[in-house]
């Protein structure tokens, strides 16, 4: 089991890593894509495109964002199982698997509620709202370009 750990926490934090990136390479695809379709100067056509790919972009971010995030909450488990095990709760004082906020008493301090949400939930409405603008400039683009 100990050699087991390293290689599923190892694998757990690659796929943690790439969930982050993720978000943060489909908003810099997006910045592009909605500066060309909310540019004055943009036709009709760029537009048209430009928002259907930002729409595009959003849901496949979203879609990536939860796979890779699939893999790392079923990494976890294996993980606390090998430390339940191990009898690393025992060991460490708390369990290490346990929510933030009852980790957070190993530091003495309760958390904002803010800290306490979950990230992976708050960016994935944040991409579906980038999404929804996204639609919002295709419609507006279709029916009536004069309010962009």
């Amino acid at each position: 089991m100990l050699a087991v750990y390293p290689v599923m926490t190892s694998r757990r934090t690659a796929f943690d890593t790439m969930m982050w990136q993720v978000p943060a390479l489909g908003l810099t695809a997006q910045a592009f894509l909605l500066t060309i379709a909310l540019g004055h100067d943009s036709r009709s056509a760029a537009r048209l495109i430009s928002a259907s790919l930002a729409f595009v972009i959003a849901v496949i971010s979203i879609q990536t964002m939860a796979k890779w995030r699939h893999g790392e909450v079923i990494d976890s488990i294996l993980i606390q199982r090998l430390e339940d095990l191990l009898g690393a709760g025992a060991i460490l004082g708390v369990d290490p698997h346990a929510k933030l906020a009852e980790r957070a008493c190993l530091a003495q301090r309760s958390l904002p509620w803010w800290v306490t949400k979950s990230s992976y939930r708050l960016w994935t409405v944040g991409l579906w709202l980038f999404g929804v603008a996204s639609l919002i400039i295709l419609g507006l683009t279709l029916f009536d370009v004069a309010l962009l």
